[in-house]
């Protein structure tokens, strides 16, 4: 029986165990001004305290659409007998 992990990404789970246990993260969006962006994506950490320092626009955050969570579990169907 192969289980597939799906989880956000606001659960910072390192890079290296993501890629190990094979999970699935659904990135987060970030609204900054009139741009946005999905965590882990198109914006990384690093990126995002250096411009929240120099920025005074301060950013938002907004959950994965409901789509964005079929696709993972769609994708993880097609592999996995279980997902949690």
């Amino acid at each position: 029986m192969t289980v597939g992990i799906v989880t956000d990404s606001v659960a910072d789970i390192p890079e290296g165990l993501v890629n190990q246990l094979g999970i699935h993260v659904v990135p987060y969006n970030v609204h900054w001004g009139e741009e946005h962006f999905k965590d882990g994506v198109d914006l990384f950490p690093g990126a995002f305290y250096k411009r929240l320092v120099n920025d005074p626009v301060l950013p938002t955050t907004g959950c994965p659409s409901a789509g964005d969570y079929v696709d993972a579990f769609e994708t993880l169907a097609k592999r996995c007998s279980s997902i949690i």
